[in-house]
């Protein structure tokens, strides 16, 4: 399988996540790139040392822009966060199927399907309000779509959550915590492909 990692500079997330997996997989095509990459930047400093607690070395990576070739030459293209999906499939419609957050895809999250809930749940709220003007009416409309709301935030929750933060800047235990939760959802990834086979 060809994967290729996407965050924004190239030089924190994404590496990491190439890295990580070339340790657990040996076979396969694991790379990585930047939707704002400056081409041949090495990884940042922090980076190179959170991995190095792992036994795994990270010198030789050099930064590169995302580009119509490397995605067309993958199976599958992870992002860091939903703003890296989104762009990419905003410039590179023609991919839209292969391109899934890190996290959505470990998860198995069917995010089209939560987007949509998102939306029928609010265009429901919305026509809500509208049919009640003062402050007495809409405490009866939070009652009313009390399940509604609930049902709501979770969603709002569970799309906020497929991020994988960006430590760029911070602590080496930023990183350490980045690469912390790279790690847990490239494990998962790991276990599916395992049982497939």
């Amino acid at each position: 399988m060809k994967v290729l990692f996407v965050c924004t500079g190239n030089t924190c997330r994404s590496p990491m996540a190439e890295a990580y997996i070339k340790e657990k997989i040996k076979e396969g095509y694991f790379l990585s790139a930047g939707t704002d990459a400056i081409d041949n930047l090495p990884a940042s400093e922090n980076a190179v040392l959170a991995l190095k607690d792992l036994g795994i070395e990270l010198k030789e990576h050099r930064s590169q822009q995302i580009t119509k070739e490397k995605l067309a030459e993958v199976d599958l293209v992870l992002t860091m966060t939903l703003r890296h999906k989104n762009r990419l499939i905003n410039q590179y419609p023609e991919f839209k199927d292969k391109i899934f957050t890190l996290k959505e895809y470990a998860k198995g999250i069917d995010l089209e399907s939560i987007i949509k809930r998102i939306a029928e749940l609010e265009s429901i709220i919305i026509q809500g309000k509208e049919l009640s003007s003062d402050e007495k009416n809409l405490e009866e409309l939070k009652s009313k779509f009390k399940n509604e709301l609930e049902e709501l935030q979770k969603l709002y929750k569970i799309v906020e959550e497929l991020d994988v933060a960006d430590p760029f800047g911070g602590t080496l235990d930023d990183y350490r915590l980045t690469l912390q939760e790279i790690k847990e959802h490239i494990d998962l990834i790991i276990e599916k492909l395992e049982s497939k086979n």
